[in-house]
């Protein structure tokens, strides 16, 4: 038993220690907050104009009618 929770202390002091050497990544809130205003919210906006401002209607293609559509083979209830 004490054996066991000898390992659990020493597991938790090398997670904490380990999370408390972390402290070098303070500058990525301001990186991600820079790459927001500066890339993200541009890159949508030029994707919007593209899509709704500069897009036009396709223009639907000529209708061929084909032999194998529409093909009425069966009576309805109007033809008796």
């Amino acid at each position: 038993m004490a054996s066991r929770l000898g390992a659990l202390t020493l597991g938790l002091r090398r997670y904490a220690t380990a999370v408390a050497g972390e402290a070098h990544h303070e500058g990525g809130m301001k990186r991600w907050k820079l790459l927001t205003f500066f890339v993200a919210i541009p890159g949508i906006s030029l994707c919007y104009y593209n899509a709704f401002i500069v897009g036009e209607e396709h223009a639907r293609p000529d209708y061929i009618e084909y032999e194998h559509l529409r093909r009425r083979t069966k009576a309805t209830i109007s033809m008796g």
